[in-house]
């Protein structure tokens, strides 16, 4: 692999930007296992018809990210929701110039987590005393649980940010975080298995079936609010196990 191809944009999601509202924007990049901090650089971000928003402007380092912030003013509710936004980052490693593209949406709200360190003791009182000297909380595991919902609504062809009851994804989120909290404390313990192993396997059943419940309040037509043909959405695709009708 050349040198080039060892940079590594850390890019989970596509970027959601939310209009009349200030928000920064990153791209940390990775090489050899190390976060690295571009010398210099600048960024753009294209609406769906290519005009740039925002046009090569210069970035801020941050704790070795590259960031830059969007002022309120920059995304007026005017503008049209889409999610058919581009942001090019283009930084400086040594004497080379790096592009990095990430997929973005306008969109009118984010999606936020719904499930709290409060969340998860109250269902195992224990936790306290596995978090590491290192942790403060379980927000990895928290934050590793949304992206995967939010990655696999995606995948299903649901727009997260179209979700309007994110209470019915509490669920989900929840037996996500248990399921990577209690495989984190499996492994570290280095047993084949235990309670740990069975409790980090009974959340990851709980996750798929949670799944299957799901009904979301998805705010087909975008004006914010739910409306009659809007509730009760599945968040998975319906399979069908048979072309039905006489041959």
């Amino acid at each position: 692999m050349s040198q080039e191809n060892r940079y590594i944009a850390r890019f989970k999601t596509p970027d959601f930007l939310q209009r009349n509202e200030d928000q920064t924007i990153e791209c940390p990049v990775y090489f050899d296992g190390n976060l690295v901090a571009p010398s210099v650089g600048i960024v753009s971000v294209f609406d769906e018809s290519k005009n740039a928003i925002v046009d090569e402007q210069a970035i801020t380092v941050s704790s070795s990210i590259s960031t830059y912030t969007i002022g309120a003013a920059i995304l007026p509710t005017t503008l049209a929701l889409s999610e058919l936004w581009t942001i090019k980052w283009v930084l400086t490693y040594g004497s080379i110039d790096y592009t990095f593209v990430r997929s973005a949406a306008l969109v009118r709200t984010k999606l936020y987590p719904v499930v709290s360190d409060e969340d998860l003791k109250d269902i195992h009182i224990e936790l306290d005393q596995f978090v590491e000297d290192s942790k403060t909380s379980y927000q990895s595991y928290i934050e590793a649980a949304f992206i995967d919902v939010e990655l696999r609504l995606l995948e299903n062809g649901k727009r997260p940010y179209l979700v309007i009851n994110p209470s019915s994804l509490y669920g989900l989120q929840k037996a996500r975080a248990l399921m990577y909290a209690f495989r984190d404390f499996w492994s570290s313990a280095g047993t084949a298995s235990g309670k740990y192993k069975e409790l980090s396997e009974v959340y990851a059943k709980e996750y798929e079936l949670a799944w299957d419940r799901l009904g979301l309040t998805y705010d087909y037509d975008q004006n914010g609010f739910p409306d009659s043909g809007e509730t009760g959405q599945a968040g998975s695709p319906v399979i069908m196990t048979s072309l039905g009708g006489a041959w």
